[in-house]
């Protein structure tokens, strides 16, 4: 503790010490901040990312297409994909939400929901579900699942389903529901196919593929915006590094270069 005592006594005597201090302050902050900036540079590139394309033709998917998706590297679950609107109903009222039907296997390897249920089981996400919760009134209770009625699509498709909250793992930028569905609503060409692949497009392969095989990107804003936002961290974790190394810079020069300057006003 007498290197302290010693240094903080100078530090009150001595204004290039208070400098230095401050120098050295300001490069733990920007160290601290590249290291923060790095882990989540690290966690972004290995969370998955997902990808919604369609056949850029008039015609659907082919079977070409499809077994393509399915070797292409880093694929974790491909699945078929339907948006329909679905309509939750009970003594409260309604609520309108849109759905995305998948295959069951995509749903449990996506988002890790089970595959089988004896009851239909409908997931919503974070803010569909809030919706849910304060359209019905439920407000102040802490229940995971409803048992409500349902009618999805404009086809005579109803009954009761289990509406179950998936608090993560899903996309949540908008409210939207997640149910499985079997290769019969999948029949017409208007379905698109849902990609989900282990880690970040950093250098834009899974995208040039996709493009080859004739397949359109229909989700391309969401992620140009991913990507857009780890281009950014990149830039920020960078920015953090240099300003660290200048403040190292200075902190040598001032111990360096202070000892001459007060040498030489001593004699």
């Amino acid at each position: 503790m007498k290197w302290w005592i010693r240094f903080w006594k100078r530090r009150k005597q001595d204004d290039r010490i208070k400098i230095m201090f401050l120098f050295f302050l300001g490069m733990i902050v920007f160290l601290a901040d590249t290291v923060n900036s790095g882990m989540k540079v690290y966690n972004r590139m290995r969370s998955p990312v997902e990808y919604v394309v369609r056949n850029s033709s008039a015609s659907g998917l082919t079977s070409y297409q499809a077994s393509a998706i399915e070797i292409m590297e880093d694929v974790q679950a491909v699945s078929r994909q339907r948006e329909s609107l679905l309509t939750l109903s009970g003594a409260w009222g309604e609520m309108t939400v849109t759905c995305l039907e998948l295959y069951d296997d995509y749903l449990a390897l996506a988002y890790g929901m089970p595959e089988t249920c004896a009851m239909k089981v409908i997931y919503l996400n974070e803010m569909a579900w809030n919706q849910l919760i304060q359209t019905s009134g439920e407000t102040g209770t802490e229940q995971e699942s409803l048992r409500l009625d349902y009618q999805l699509g404009e086809e005579d498709m109803t009954g009761t389903a289990q509406i179950v909250y998936a608090k993560s793992g899903v996309p949540n930028d908008t409210a939207c529901a997640f149910c499985g569905a079997d290769s019969v609503r999948f029949s017409d060409s208007e379905t698109g196919v849902r990609i989900q692949m282990r880690g970040q497009d950093l250098d834009g392969t899974t995208v040039k593929q996709l493009g080859q095989l004739g397949l359109e990107i229909v989700n391309s804003g969401d992620v140009q915006q991913n990507s857009l936002k780890q281009e950014m961290q990149f830039l920020r974790m960078r920015y953090a590094v240099i300003a660290a190394l200048l403040c190292l810079a200075a902190l040598v020069s001032l111990r360096k270069y202070g000892r001459c300057i007060d040498y030489k006003n001593q004699t």
